[in-house]
């Protein structure tokens, strides 16, 4: 007011420069939040029932299994973990964000990227993922699955390269897949080994081939 500077908040890290491990925290937030109990909870209570009209009931109860889910992306312990929280997730655009906002990708960016490379191959990580999402919004997932490759020889993880995984199988090219499982499986660390392979188990019996049972690779 009157002539004082005007406020500017341009010092990211000023405070401390650490990365926080937030993982206990969301544990207990997700505890804390309890959606399934909430959900009851807002289901059997008089005063909403008193004060809120049936339309606006029906809309908020839509939101608590939409809650569970981001709550469970948010706590995810290992990022291989949102392999199957994308598949669950996958008509929902709210959910799908999440899952790339673990990716450290903003799927609300993605709009400007495209406008800012139209057309331009893309070169940089987060422009990958962003290009991802928005692939897999559309239901591309081929297109998807080429994204995360760049991706993936951007900085090598291997939750990129279980997404391939998960999209070739889910377009039918195990074989593609197939050829994916040695990269995969070396760039995982001894604490990933098992979850690794757990959700190899997941992707290949969820899209076992014709005839067969869906035997882990």
């Amino acid at each position: 007011m009157g002539d004082a500077a005007p406020l500017t908040d341009n010092f990211p890290r000023r405070l401390s420069d650490r990365e926080t491990d937030l993982r206990a925290d969301l544990d207990a937030y997700r505890q804390f939040m309890n959606a399934p109990e909430a959900a009851a909870n807002f289901e059997e209570s008089p005063v909403v029932r008193r004060l809120w009209p049936e339309a606006l009931r029906r809309d908020t109860a839509a939101w608590f299994p939409r809650q569970r889910a981001l709550n469970e992306i948010m706590s995810a312990q290992f990022l291989l973990n949102l392999v199957p929280r994308l598949h669950s997730g996958l008509g929902d655009p709210t959910v799908v964000n999440a899952v790339f906002w673990q990716l450290r990708s903003d799927g609300f960016a993605a709009p400007a990227i495209l406008a800012r490379h139209p057309g331009a191959p893309p070169t940089e990580e987060g422009v990958c993922l962003c290009l991802a999402q928005q692939a897999i919004l559309r239901g591309n997932f081929k297109a998807a699955e080429a994204l995360f490759g760049l991706a993936d020889q951007a900085r090598p993880a291997s939750v990129y390269t279980a997404m391939r995984i998960y999209l070739r199988l889910r377009l039918g090219d195990r074989a593609g897949a197939d050829a994916l499982l040695p990269a995969f499986r070396a760039q995982l660390g001894p604490a990933e080994r098992p979850g690794g392979e757990a959700c190899l188990r997941w992707a290949y019996g969820l899209f076992p081939p014709a005839g067969g049972t869906g035997a882990s690779r």
